[in-house]
């Protein structure tokens, strides 16, 4: 909608974001709004179905201001990029026709890494990462390692390492080996499924996570990392509830044949 006195879209927030040029985004469960502060005037935008300019759809899951100054804007129906120049929008929608397309529509959140690149986190469909010169997505799933393919939030640690957290636990993403490490409650965690990007991370880089029973708070650069596979030692073998005898203590106990 044209500029009008300050007027929100909707009650309903669910993300802000304060721009680089001073702009405020506030989204809802219908539509978005930009608010100039210093001319005291919003706009109002909203999904309209035959404009491919428009929202996706009104409701709004989550804002990104990149590194270029790029305001991105998540849905429940696919990605959007705002053009500041034309003050409309581009849509970057599943499309089984074109390689590269975003593999999900529901976008949960969205983050840039500090090496540039833009991570998507989708209700069903992983981890989209986005590059800008080709404009195309590749996807990672539970296919790659990620626990769940149902992504609340995305943060970032000391090491460039991405956080994912996911219906099913957490998971840290290694982006140079492209490998991941899953975590869940046998890990320490309270719970295994968390709320969509209710996250906050302090200038200690302590990371507190709102879960639907409680709240989990940790150091991610603290996690240190066992990679020695433990030696495995036999104290004793029992045959039908009966100790084995070992010739000698401590020889070693070869197996002929298979125990079933």
């Amino acid at each position: 909608s044209p500029d009008s006195p300050l007027r929100l879209s909707d009650n309903r927030i669910t993300s802000m974001l304060k721009g680089s040029d001073g702009l405020i985004w506030i989204a809802s469960r219908n539509g978005l709004t930009k608010i100039d502060l210093k001319k005291n005037l919003s706009t109002r935008y909203y999904s309209r179905k035959a404009d491919e300019h428009a929202l996706c759809s009104n409701t709004i899951t989550d804002i990104c201001e990149d590194s270029s100054q790029n305001i991105w804007i998540g849905t429940d129906w696919g990605l959007n990029l705002y053009l500041p120049g034309k003050d409309r929008f581009k849509r970057f929608v599943p499309d089984p026709d074109r390689p590269g397309a975003i593999n999900n529509k529901s976008i949960t959140s969205i983050h840039e890494s500090r090496d540039n690149y833009l991570w998507i986190g989708t209700f069903g469909g992983g981890l989209n990462r986005f590059e800008y010169d080709s404009q195309t997505f590749s996807a990672m799933t539970t296919k790659n390692g990620l626990p769940d393919n149902m992504v609340r939030a995305i943060f970032e640690d000391g090491q460039y390492n991405l956080w994912i957290v996911t219906g099913d636990g957490l998971s840290r993403f290694d982006t140079r080996q492209k490998r991941f490490k899953n975590y869940n409650i046998l890990d320490g965690l309270m719970e295994s499924d968390f709320l969509n990007n209710r996250f906050y991370r302090d200038s200690s880089g302590t990371v507190y996570l709102a879960g639907k029973n409680g709240l989990t708070y940790f150091n991610p650069d603290r996690i240190r990392y066992n990679e020695r596979i433990p030696e495995i030692r036999i104290n004793e073998i029992r045959l039908n509830n009966i100790p084995v005898q070992t010739p000698r203590p401590g020889s070693p106990i070869s197996v002929s044949h298979q125990v079933k």
